[in-house]
């Protein structure tokens, strides 16, 4: 589980958070300066695969879909305040790179990891099929340099999409203790949320 959650947490980090520019025409894969490496087509189906399973808290922060049997949504513990909390989930729903329609869900705070900043949410809407996240594998080595990709509503600003490079893992011991956190730095200007 421990390991699951380490994989999920590095395709958070880099999926749940945004720029600070809140601004419309910041979403248009058109307008967005792509890295010479990286081919149109992979970026259009890189997006897409962010866009879809991100979704907007009522707290002004951001999660994304885990699985869909049930509905889990991962988010950062300092989006929720306390288990059982009930918490409204937006979901939006895209055509063309365009948000086409949003729907509105209840979640409950299932489970909640404050050493790591990581929350469960789980949909009480028990039909509700929404897009799920695919998470890397726990073997998955980030190379610094690679490319990397931040989407998220910070701060209850409208979604944000801004990419950047992989700059290495970083870790960071707890007080007074031996033990501690994996961070995985990335570039992309981001705000929390």
């Amino acid at each position: 589980m421990f390991k699951t959650i380490r994989a999920v947490l590095a395709v958070i980090l880099l999926a749940s958070a945004a720029t600070a520019a809140p601004r419309d025409d910041i979403f248009s894969i058109e307008q967005i300066a792509l890295t010479p490496s990286l081919e149109r087509e992979e970026f259009v189906q890189i997006t897409e695969q962010m866009l879809s399973p991100t979704v907007q808290l009522e707290r002004n922060c951001s999660g994304v879909v885990i699985s869909n049997d049930p509905t889990i949504i991962l988010t950062a513990k300092h989006c929720v305040e306390y288990t059982n909390q009930r918490i409204n989930v937006i979901v939006p729903f895209y055509q063309n790179n365009r948000v086409v329609r949003e729907d509105t869900y209840v979640a409950t705070v299932e489970m909640m990891y404050p050493r790591h900043d990581l929350a469960y949410l789980r949909l009480m809407d028990t039909t509700a099929s929404l897009p799920v996240a695919k998470i890397a594998s726990p073997k998955t080595i980030l190379y610094e340099g690679e490319p990397t990709f931040v989407v998220g509503y910070p701060a209850g600003f409208p979604r944000t999409f801004t990419q950047g490079v992989f700059g290495g893992l970083e870790f960071v011991p707890f007080p007074n203790e031996r033990s501690g956190s994996e961070y995985y730095r990335s570039t992309p200007l981001i705000i929390g949320g």
